[in-house]
């Protein structure tokens, strides 16, 4: 893909996802809303967490997108609940224990080079979805 029709590409999806976002934040205090608020998040948080993996994946690194994009999914769901709902306080921190131990089982027994890529998996994790988390709060 050349790098003008690449730019077009980032141009419609930004002029496509913008105003959707911009709704999304707009009725995120709508008590009906919130639930598909925190979806178009979770949503936006894999979607870059995709771009992250793929410019990992041009350096020869190889995450576990898949862990990483369902632990996104399950931590950002587990965030809006946990805020909601006093005794599951407690379901973000297991979400993000379990995906991380899976990630570590898998490259432990199946992976090449488990360090690098696990930390990169990780990393996509604290960079991207992490501080899109901060917004359902």
């Amino acid at each position: 893909m050349s790098e003008k029709s690449n730019l077009k590409e980032r141009f419609i999806t930004s002029a496509l996802a913008l105003p959707i976002t911009l709704a999304a934040l707009f009725f995120s205090t709508k008590p009906y809303f919130e639930p598909l608020f925190v979806l178009i998040m979770a949503i936006i948080a894999i979607v870059s967490l995709d771009e992250f993996y793929k410019l990992t994946e041009k350096k020869g690194m190889k995450p576990l997108s898949a862990l990483a994009k369902a632990g996104t999914l399950g931590f950002m769901m587990s965030l809006f609940l946990a805020y909601r709902t006093p005794f599951l306080q407690a379901l973000p921190w297991i979400v993000l224990v379990i995906s991380f131990i899976l990630g570590f089982l898998y490259f432990f027994f199946e992976g090449k080079d488990p360090i690098q890529n696990l930390s990169v998996t990780v990393f996509g994790f604290i960079y991207v979805t992490l501080p899109l988390s901060l917004i359902l709060l």
